[in-house]
């Protein structure tokens, strides 16, 4: 057991701190400040694009040419989340949906729809540790990634025909992408910086603190005898991704099988990172359970493309 959290911890001080723990704290000082629209001004020009895109409205009984369509709607703001959501990794997505909730720079609306699809797992992780380290297959990158990013832009273009929102359903904060931008009502810059370091150092501990939970976990399941090696890898997988990533491509099984397996547990991304992202789910309104079940119907698109490639 002592192993296993020794390579937690390995993990989260080599690994994430470095990389995470600046980003949030910039994050969070870009979405308080109006240095975050500086930044995405060039990026209004394509908003107002996909504002205007269009999908069916799948609540409406009439499928002909008079059906009504739903537009997507997207603000600035939320187009930054979803940069940060599959860029960055978890659990940035939603976090970032909650900071921008929090200065009401969109509405609850369009962050609940957006947390259903954007928290994902890194490109760097997938990359170069799953890719290049584990499987040594760096071929597999650009498949890896379109079959699980692509899973998540899937789900996330049904789910909108499947919601009965009107069009312009990120007006009602009136800073919705066109309408100019926002002037924050924060008080300085210091203790913008000063809440930003707090709130992304507590974060980066209770990533440290779920880790060790759920490696402690892992080791219990490996310790059953009982259990077939596919069987231990594929839970230690559900509960968190780096070590049953690191267990499933070790099995002895053929390098479709693990393919699958892999690319299906990183679209899920594991029971740790959902438990990461908890206190910013429930900010945004979206409760454990249905985010779980997005996340699992994710998880089978993504392990169907890979049948459809590997097959």
């Amino acid at each position: 057991m002592k192993q296993f959290i020794l390579n937690a911890l390995i993990l989260w001080a080599t690994s994430l701190v470095p990389v995470l723990l600046p980003v949030m704290i910039i994050s969070r000082i870009l979405i308080g400040s109006d240095v975050l629209y500086l930044i995405l001004k060039p990026f209004l020009f394509l908003c107002r694009k996909l504002q205007d895109v269009k999908f069916w409205d799948y609540t409406h009984p009439e499928k002909d040419a008079d059906a009504p369509k739903k537009k997507l709607g997207l603000s600035v703001e939320g187009f930054y989340a979803i940069l940060v959501g599959f860029g960055c990794g978890f659990p940035m997505g939603v976090k970032t949906l909650a900071d921008l909730l929090d200065t009401q720079a969109i509405s609850s609306e369009e962050a609940q729809y957006l947390a259903c699809f954007i928290n994902n797992v890194s490109p760097a992780f997938l990359i170069g540790f799953v890719c290049q380290d584990l499987l040594h297959a760096p071929e597999f990158v650009l498949p890896c990634a379109a079959m699980i990013y692509g899973a998540s832009l899937v789900y996330g273009m049904v789910t909108l025909g499947l919601r009965g929102w009107k069009d312009g359903w990120g007006q009602a904060t009136g800073m919705h992408c066109g309408d100019g931008f926002r002037q924050p009502g924060l008080s300085s810059f210091t203790n913008l910086l000063d809440a930003s370091i707090e709130d992304s150092i507590t974060q980066m501990l209770k990533i440290g603190g779920y880790l060790v939970v759920f490696s402690i976990l892992s080791f219990v399941v490996c310790r059953l005898a009982f259990l077939p090696d596919i069987a231990k890898a594929s839970i230690s997988a559900v509960f968190e991704i780096s070590l049953g990533s690191r267990l499933l491509a070790s099995l002895s099984c053929s390098f479709v099988w693990k393919y699958v397996l892999l690319v299906g547990a990183l679209s899920f991304g594991g029971l740790c990172s959902a438990f990461q992202s908890t206190s910013y789910l429930k900010k945004i309104g979206v409760s454990m359970g249905s985010y779980l079940k997005k996340k699992v119907v994710t998880a089978a698109i993504a392990v169907g493309f890979c049948l459809i490639y590997v097959l």
